[in-house]
């Protein structure tokens, strides 16, 4: 179709005649739109082959980076656990304890163990029972 628009341009170039000025600027006009479009359809394959390869790249570095996760995971794993497992721990800087005169009155309470362990017992069972309800509200 391109083609087309050219060999009618040298044919009308090559057997000149007796054409008013409109014929002339209508055959410049159609060699412009063909040499436009021949462009046109030109650049966008390239384009298209480019979009392709940049498309296969990004695919097969994400199958590279997905096939060598694993080994990069056992690798930080052992490389962390060397680090740490043979340097001494580091001490906490921060204790939370309370007063002596604090300690001292919770003490005085006979079997303050047990209903400590009773009563945290207790929270936990009514957080975790208010969480079921919170989850399961329809």
């Amino acid at each position: 179709m391109i083609w087309d628009f050219f060999s009618q341009f040298w044919n009308l170039i090559t057997e000149v005649g007796e054409y008013p000025i409109e014929f002339f600027q209508n055959i410049g006009i159609a060699v412009a739109g063909a040499i436009g479009s021949f462009f046109d359809v030109i650049f966008h394959s390239i384009n298209d082959i480019f979009v392709f390869i940049g498309w296969l790249g990004y695919s097969l570095k994400t199958i590279f980076l997905s096939l060598l996760s694993p080994i990069n995971y056992i690798i930080n794993v052992l490389r962390f656990f060397f680090a740490t497992a043979f340097s001494t721990p580091a001490e906490p800087e921060i204790t939370y304890t309370f007063s002596e005169e604090i300690l001292d009155v919770f003490n005085t309470i006979p079997h303050w163990e047990i209903l400590a362990s009773i009563l945290g017992a207790i929270i936990i069972l009514v957080f975790g029972i208010s969480m079921l309800k919170l989850l399961l509200r329809t």
